[in-house]
């Protein structure tokens, strides 16, 4: 329960309590809880596995409705799944299951997966347990903030970048640490990798890997070039040396502008 108490550890107990028969309390276990995780360090990683339970591959818990932190791992080897568990915890109760061969001889049918089997054992045992009232939602922490990122930019590029400083793909809010450090990002090299300028056959060609979702508008020396599905190309230049320019568009709004001298020829 670390996670799911914000970051606080205590020793696992088996024995609550012990009473005599006329219900005087003998024995009560105190548990001496300690962090061991900053409070913002456990929630943001159980923001995390929530997200696994939502649609990822605990999504079979995403049925339930509360809160619900998740994991699932399958261990396979040459001759099939060996071992398949599913941990899950909310704000009052953590829960594991695990399926296991009896042997490396008879392995796990292909279909027991930690997201299949295990999490549907787990489901069913958190509607038995909550079948009368739902556990309280997990509660961010007051040190956290939440910051609009750049979701296309962090699954296409693996970077944090803030949404009102290089956002152009689909917005995404996450919880940060007030003073986390996001990720330095160049739009040029984002939006134009791979720059080239060659001449064929009296055809100027500007190549360039264009990002999904991106309108580009590209000149050579004032004039507009024509867009294929392999790049631009202008008509032969009377001069070796010519302006590029290239603007990187998307509803109207300019993201990036470049203007350089390249050599044509």
């Amino acid at each position: 329960m670390t996670l799911a108490n914000c970051g606080k550890h205590s020793k696992t107990s088996f024995i609550r309590k012990i009473t005599d028969q006329n219900g005087k309390i003998l024995y009560q276990n105190q548990p001496n809880k300690e962090y061991v995780y900053s409070s913002e360090a456990a929630y943001l990683t159980t923001d995390m596995l929530k997200t696994c339970a939502e649609n990822g591959t605990a999504k079979q818990l995403s049925y339930l409705l509360y809160d619900v932190a998740a994991k699932t791992g399958t261990v396979s080897s040459k001759t099939g799944n060996s071992d398949a568990w599913c941990a899950a915890y909310t704000t009052k109760n953590v829960l594991v299951c695990r399926y296991s061969s009896a042997s490396a001889i008879a392995p796990l049918p292909n279909n027991v997966t930690g997201g299949n089997y295990p999490t549907k054992t787990l489901r069913n045992a958190l509607n038995t347990i909550y079948s009368d009232s739902f556990p309280m939602d997990f509660a961010a922490p007051p040190f956290l903030k939440r910051v609009d990122i750049d979701k296309t930019i962090k699954e296409e590029f693996h970077k944090l970048v803030p949404y009102k400083n290089s956002g152009f793909g689909e917005k995404q809010s996450i919880y940060t640490t007030r003073n986390y450090t996001f990720d330095a990002v160049d739009l040029e090299e984002l939006l134009l990798d791979d720059l080239s300028v060659s001449a064929d056959n009296g055809v100027i060609g500007i190549s360039f890997n264009k990002f999904n979702g991106i309108d580009y508008v590209v000149y050579l020396n004032g004039g507009q070039c024509l867009s294929l599905n392999n790049g631009f190309y202008a008509p032969k230049q009377r001069f070796p040396i010519g302006k590029l320019e290239i603007y990187c568009k998307k509803d109207d709004r300019i993201l990036w502008k470049t203007k350089r001298l390249v050599r044509l020829f």
